[in-house]
C-alpha cells in the first residue's frame, strides 16, 4: 500500500531538512574558521552545563598564547543550549597581548556571551570584550581566564582574537665580584646574571670578553652586555668597578748618602718609603738582601769597606713590599770611594830622660804630614819635628809618635805610628867609708 504523505508531513521533512543544512553550514564554517591563518581550534572543551562553570573552573584547559607577533584567533564550538567552553590564555615570557574581541555565529539565536575573568569567582565574571582585556603589557607566564557560554538551542561557533607583539623584558645584574689581590694584580673575577628572557642570553663586555663569568681580571670599571636572543635589539647592561683589595705599596728611593768616603770606611745609603715597608736590594759589591722600614718609613743599609772606586760601592733598589703587595722600583745609587794616603813612619833612637830636646827629627813619609805625641811638638812644615825627652816633655817611658797624612784633594787622611822608649836615670847612692 503506497503511504501518502500529508501537508503536515512534508512542512515537517522541510523544516528537517533546514536544519540539517543550517547545522551543516555551522560545522563547514566552523572547519573553515580552524583551518584559517594563525588559528587555534578548541572543539568542546571544558564544557559546563546549565551555565554553572564551576566544575571546570579548578582546572581549566591552558591555551599557550602564539609566540609570534601578530594577530591570533581561537576557535571552538558551543553544541546546544547551556553549554559553556572555559580555558586560560597563557602569554608567555616575552610577549605580550595589546587587545582581544570575539565573534559567533548563531542563525537560529543570538545568545552567546562571552566573558573575562578578573578575580577567580563566579560573582566577579564580567562581560568580555575589547574594553575589557588588558592593552597594557603582559609580561609572562601570566594566564587569562576566558569562558564562552551559549544558552541558544543551536551549536555556535565562536572566536576569540588577540593581538600579540614581542616584549624585551631582559634585566642583567652582577651577582658576585671578586676584586684584585693588589693594584698590580689580575686575579679579580666578575660574574653576571640575566633575568627575565624569552630566548638564549649571551654576554659580551668592554674591555672584551665573553660569559657571564670573566676571571683574571685587574683593577677597573667593566661593563657587561646580556642580549636576549628571542628578540633583535633586546639587550641590558650593567656595570662594576673592580678596586684593589689592598693597599699597594710605596715607591721607595735612596735619599741620601755618605758619599764619598775615604777607603776603608763604610758606605752608608739611608732609604725612605711606606711605614715597615720590605725593601729588596742588590748592594754591588755584597749581594742581595731585604731591609724593613721602620714605622717612619725610614732605614739605613751599610756596605762595610768596599773598594776604592767611583762607584765604590752601588745599591739598587728593586722592590717594595707591604707583605701582601709588591712593588717593582728601579732605584740606583752610589758612593765614590777615594783612596786614602799610605804614610810611613820611623820615629828616633830610645833615649833618656837626660838627653836634650831632639831637634829638626825626620822620618815621616810623604812629606806634608804632622806630627804628634807626648813630647813632640810638629814644626808645621811638613818635614820635621822636636822631640822633648824630659820629665817636662814626655818622660820615661814608652811613646807613641803619629805622623799623619791629609790628601788635599779627596781630604782622606792616614797615619803611621812607631814608638820611642825614654829611659829613666838610674838611681846611684854612695856612702863614705869611716
Amino acid at each position: 500500500m503506497k503511504k501518502i504523505l500529508r501537508p503536515t508531513d512534508e512542512n515537517a521533512i522541510r523544516i528537517s531538512f533546514k536544519k540539517f543544512v543550517s547545522r551543516l553550514s555551522i560545522m563547514l564554517a566552523f572547519v573553515a574558521f580552524a583551518m584559517s591563518a594563525n588559528a587555534q581550534t578548541i572543539i568542546d572543551y571544558s564544557e559546563g552545563s546549565g551555565g554553572d562553570l564551576s566544575d571546570v573552573r579548578a582546572n581549566p584547559t591552558q591555551i599557550t598564547v602564539a609566540s609570534s607577533a601578530g594577530l591570533h584567533k581561537v576557535t571552538g564550538l558551543l553544541p546546544g543550549s547551556d553549554a559553556g567552553d572555559y580555558f586560560e590564555l597563557v602569554v608567555p615570557a616575552g610577549y605580550q597581548v595589546t587587545g582581544a574581541s570575539y565573534n559567533y555565529t548563531d542563525p537560529f539565536a543570538t545568545n552567546v556571551t562571552a566573558y573575562r575573568e578578573f578575580n577567580g569567582g563566579l560573582d566577579s565574571i564580567i562581560g568580555f570584550n575589547t574594553a575589557n582585556i588588558p592593552t597594557s603589557t603582559i609580561n609572562g607566564p601570566v594566564n587569562i581566564p576566558v569562558a564562552f557560554y551559549s544558552n541558544s538551542p543551536q551549536n555556535n561557533v565562536w572566536e576569540l582574537f588577540y593581538t600579540v607583539v614581542a616584549s624585551c623584558n631582559i634585566g642583567v645584574s652582577i651577582i658576585s665580584v671578586t676584586n684584585p689581590t693588589c693594584p698590580s694584580s689580575s686575579d679579580g673575577s666578575i660574574n653576571a646574571s640575566a633575568s627575565g628572557n624569552a630566548g638564549t642570553v649571551t654576554y659580551s663586555w668592554n674591555p672584551p670578553g665573553s660569559g657571564a663569568t670573566l676571571t683574571g681580571l685587574s683593577i677597573g670599571t667593566y661593563t657587561v652586555t646580556a642580549t636576549d636572543g628571542a628578540f633583535s635589539g633586546c639587550t641590558a647592561t650593567a656595570s662594576v668597578t673592580l678596586v684593589a683589595a689592598n693597599p699597594a705599596a710605596s715607591s721607595a728611593a735612596v735619599v741620601s748618602t755618605n758619599s764619598p768616603i775615604c777607603s776603608g770606611n763604610n758606605a752608608i745609603y739611608n732609604i725612605s718609603g711606606g711605614a715597615n715597608e720590605i725593601i729588596t736590594y742588590t748592594l754591588t759589591p755584597g749581594g742581595s738582601s731585604t731591609l724593613t722600614l721602620d714605622g717612619t718609613g725610614s732605614g739605613t743599609v751599610t756596605a762595610v769597606a768596599p773598594p776604592i772606586g767611583a762607584p765604590g760601592s752601588t745599591i739598587t733598589l728593586a722592590s717594595a713590599s707591604t707583605g701582601v703587595c709588591s712593588l717593582a722600583i728601579s732605584s740606583t745609587n752610589n758612593v765614590t770611594v777615594n783612596a786614602s794616603p799610605t804614610p810611613t813612619f820611623t820615629a828616633l833612637a830610645d833615649l833618656c830622660t837626660s838627653e836634650p830636646i831632639q831637634l829638626n827629627l825626620t822620618g815621616g813619609s810623604p812629606i806634608g804630614g804632622i806630627y804628634s805625641g807626648s813630647g813632640v811638638t810638629d814644626d808645621g812644615n811638613g818635614t820635621s819635628y822636636s822631640f822633648d825627652p824630659s820629665g817636662a816633655g814626655a818622660g820615661a817611658g814608652t811613646h807613641t809618635i803619629t805622623y799623619t797624612v791629609t790628601d788635599g784633594v779627596t781630604g782622606c787622611t792616614n797615619s803611621a805610628t812607631d814608638n820611642v822608649v825614654v829611659f829613666a836615670l838610674p838611681t846611684i847612692t854612695f856612702s863614705p867609708l869611716n
